[in-house]
């Protein structure tokens, strides 16, 4: 119908209705404009455990988009950074942005301050970079899976990792070489050469030349052990073990006599027991498992590539290799292999005053540019997929870099609780409770927290 023949009535309100429908498009485009291009300034404080010079590439992308804000970044001492991040949180003098264990995030929801994936406006605190929201899709073809379980989940994302460390199994050369020993072992158990069960004992027939310890750290709790829980959640999920239901509850496949879990207990605990019936009897309580590595003392050592900077500190002129965790047999043949990663993410504070540019210096860690800068410097296991396939054969980290995308990890609510109930239950094996006792007040004392 032609303008002209409507109604003045009609007229008014289809006037009405345009100017309305105008204000709507201009809003539209108006104010994400004004949001997104305003000057923000400011100073930007992050913790972390790298280097600067490491971190330089993640800050470098933030200040091109946010040239009024100051970023301070300090390096924290590893032993003392916990509690000085909970004292300064204390005081409301925390960092902005401050990285975090994988296995402590729920530990420190408290502290954080989540994006929500997909967001559609930055003002529900939408995951942005360069003004364009981060979807969870892009988060699963960026990262592994590891890095969504662990940083992600009810649509939101916690934090993102620059790398993505995983246990491994290093091993004296000078030792393997004097046993006629040519490779490390590939698997935990059975009669194979290249098992640990069998290299282990071989090496311990060298006591009477030249090493005077174990043939593996293995089998104790944590005092001696330092990734005691670690390798023991490992062993379990190798067998076939779900460590957690699908709210979140710790399970253990336990009340079953020779549930995965059990399994692997026993196959763990045999490296520390006097009385192991299957001759693997190699770790006694004293000196702590990475020590006992670099002093020659033990032949094989389960760890993480950062432990390298460790060991070539005071390892000297030690004659060394590392390689992939070994897998069980049953697992082999079926098909289930699983590593395991123990790795750290940056976050933002709940304090923080700058939270959307805090987030923006987060998500810099998405981008590939900062990601191999990143890797240059330190050769750190990258986190993004893009580098894991390109890294997989470097000689400095490839072989840790090759358990990323099957590596796994466990939590629980607290760490601290975790590594205290996998002390109890390794202590509880050793000295006579049944192996399923042991497994179910474990996963009852981690549930009760």
């Amino acid at each position: 119908m032609p303008f002209q023949s409507l109604y003045p009535r009609q007229k008014i309100i289809l006037g009405v209705l345009i100017f309305v429908v105008l204000i709507i498009i201009g809003v539209g485009i108006i104010l994400p404009r004004v949001g997104k291009n305003k000057v923000v300034s400011g100073q930007l404080l992050v913790w972390g455990l790298d280097s600067k010079q490491a971190v330089a590439p993640l800050i470098d992308s933030f200040v091109t988009r946010y040239p009024k804000v100051e970023v301070v970044y300090e390096t924290k001492t590893a032993s003392t950074y916990e509690t000085d991040l909970i004292n300064a949180f204390s005081r409301g003098q925390g960092p902005d942005v401050f990285v975090i264990n994988n296995t402590k995030i729920n530990e420190y929801f408290p502290y954080i301050s989540p994006c929500n994936l997909g967001g559609s406006t930055e003002s529900i605190n939408g995951c942005f970079l360069k003004n364009k929201a981060y979807t969870k899709s892009q988060l699963e073809s960026d990262f592994p899976d590891v890095v969504l379980d662990d940083f992600s989940g009810n649509g939101e994302l916690y934090g993102l990792p620059l790398s993505v460390d995983t246990l491994g199994l290093y091993y004296n050369k000078d030792f393997f070489n004097k046993a006629n020993i040519a490779s490390p072992p590939t698997v935990w158990d059975g009669k194979s050469t290249l098992s640990v069960e069998t290299v282990a004992r071989k090496l311990r027939l060298l006591k009477s030349l030249v090493l005077t310890g174990a043939g593996i750290a293995l089998g104790g709790e944590s005092g001696t052990i330092e990734n005691a829980n670690d390798i023991l959640a490992l062993m379990m999920m190798q067998k076939g073990a779900a460590l957690e239901n699908s709210v979140g509850e710790t399970i253990f496949d336990s009340g079953e006599s020779l549930s995965p879990s059990t399994k692997a207990l026993s196959f763990y605990i045999d490296f520390a027991n006097p009385k192991s019936t299957n001759n693997n009897y190699n770790w006694g309580q004293g000196v702590t498992a990475a020590n006992a590595f670099w002093q020659g003392k033990t032949a094989m050592y389960l760890g993480y590539y950062r432990d390298k900077i460790f060991i070539d500190r005071f390892g000297g002129d030690l004659n060394y290799g590392y390689t992939k965790i070994p897998q069980f047999v049953s697992a082999t043949q079926t098909g289930n292999t699983v590593n395991y990663a123990n790795y750290y993410g940056f976050v933002v504070s709940k304090q923080s005053k700058l939270i959307d540019p805090a987030w923006q210096f987060v998500m810099g860690a998405t981008e590939n540019d900062v990601a191999n800068r990143y890797y240059q410097v330190t050769k750190n296991p990258p986190a993004k997929r893009s580098l894991i396939s390109a890294t997989l054969n470097n000689d400095l980290s490839g072989v840790f870099v090759q358990q990323i995308l099957t590596a796994r990890s466990f939590k629980g609510p607290s760490q601290k609780i975790v590594i205290e109930a996998f002390d109890r239950m390794i202590y509880d094996a050793l000295h006579g409770v049944a192996l399923s006792e042991a497994v179910s007040k474990a996963a009852r004392t981690i549930n009760s927290y």
